[in-house]
């Protein structure tokens, strides 16, 4: 089976990476394991470059190389982690959903009250002058009776 070994800048979670200086390899699993989380031994010749990221071709998954440790002279085992985004970047981005929030209790947001369809807005001019020069600003919100 075919496993590339890739160099990535990009966040965990960013769905098209920018992947960098692949390389190819053969490799035999010698036991049955995890699809989401294999361990891969790899000979030290192979892992010349910093690589953090991978691709195994038989299990059509990309993967976040949490780790390498080296277990001797010649050998290297690979942790390997699946990245969801990548592996189901097709799925995630043919998606439709309806994201809705409801304002509790604590929640703030920033919104401009001009492209509001129902807002009041008062200004209010104080005679007082700040001692500090700073400027303070007092916003309040209430539901409004439809």
């Amino acid at each position: 089976m075919k496993l590339i070994l890739y160099k990535t800048t990009d966040p965990r979670n960013k769905l098209n990476k920018t992947l960098t200086a692949g390389k190819e390899i053969l490799i035999n699993l010698k036991r049955d394991e995890s699809k989401e989380t294999p361990r891969i031994k790899l000979s030290n010749s192979n892992l010349t470059d910093n690589y953090n990221y991978a691709y195994i071709e038989v299990f059509d998954r990309y993967y976040f190389i949490n780790s390498i440790t080296k277990l001797n002279y010649s050998l290297s085992e690979l942790e390997l982690e699946t990245d969801l985004l990548s592996t189901y970047k097709d799925i995630v981005l043919a998606s439709t959903g309806l994201i809705s929030h409801a304002i509790k209790e604590g929640d703030y947001r920033l919104t401009n009250p001009k492209t509001s369809d129902n807002y009041e807005m008062e200004l209010f001019n104080s005679d007082v002058e700040l001692i500090n020069d700073n400027t303070i600003l007092l916003t309040t919100i209430s539901g409004l009776e439809t």
